[in-house]
């Protein structure tokens, strides 16, 4: 009953993000508004914020492989059901509706265009205890436990593939000189593994669970699936995951502000 509940959640979430996210939808023309870094500063002035711009980058072609990293303690029971709503919504984000909207967006790479696919495929989720509270981390903690993973055979080395990582709110983490829930709510990026490949991930907590009393993304008091870990991650995890794919290494798609298309 509660994957039902999501799945209905889901398309209320989509619909809400369309409204609310500068998201083109599929049948906007992106091919008459690749413009250069001149163009798009002249539009600022213009108030042409609204059109979404390629400027060059490379974005994720073809399926994109999902891989759910819990670090932290997510022993108790509320955990454990967000766990497994947060993996069944991983299962289901592909082929929606909403995320469909990715495939009007491409790459140009030695004169060959290459679209987004509308397919995720989730493949497993992971976990690393940690039990001590308030611990700090950091981004090399994250990057260390993908690696460290992938060295125990647990996950492998996909580059076409984003490491999805949802640390326990209640673990202290700061990046870009701010700290989780103050100064932003998720984020993505890239790290070179010791294999030579470039690697996504991305990063987002468990409101829920957090040592502060601070709202997030999405973040309410009653939320559909009555579990408000479950359903803030759900909105930072969308977010983050159609910015990965479309925006690889913050070069390709973004608003004439700066904004990438789910800010």
């Amino acid at each position: 009953m509660m994957k039902t509940i999501l799945l209905i959640t889901l398309i209320s979430l989509f619909e809400l993000q369309i409204k609310s996210l500068d998201i083109l939808p599929p049948d906007y023309d992106f091919k008459s508004h690749v413009n250069s870094n001149v163009t798009r500063k002249n539009s600022v002035s213009a108030g042409l914020v609204d059109i979404i711009y390629h400027n060059g980058g490379q974005v994720m072609p073809g399926t994109v492989n999902i891989y759910n990293i819990y670090y932290g303690d997510f022993s108790s029971t509320s955990s454990q059901q967000m766990i497994s709503l947060v993996d069944y919504f991983s299962q289901n984000l592909g082929n929606t509706p909403w995320y469909k909207i990715l495939t009007s967006y491409y790459q140009i790479v030695g004169g060959i265009k290459t679209m987004v696919s509308a397919n995720v495929l989730y493949k497993s989720s992971h976990f690393t205890a940690v039990t001590a509270k308030l611990q700090t981390i950091t981004q090399t903690t994250i990057t260390n436990t993908i690696s460290s993973l992938i060295a125990s055979g647990d996950l492998p080395v996909d580059e076409n593939g984003v490491y999805a990582v949802i640390f326990r709110g209640d673990l202290s983490y700061t990046a870009f000189g701010t700290s989780w829930l103050t100064g932003w709510c998720g984020y993505h990026t890239t790290f070179t593994h010791s294999s030579g490949k470039s690697l996504k991930f991305f990063v987002t907590g468990d409101p829920s669970t957090a040592a502060v009393g601070t709202s997030c993304e999405g973040y309410r008091s009653t939320t559909a699936n009555g579990n408000i870990g479950a359903d803030s991650i759900a909105s930072v995890y969308a977010h983050e995951l159609v910015e990965t794919v479309s925006d690889l290494n913050g070069n390709a798609w973004y608003f004439a502000n700066g904004n990438e298309n789910a800010d």
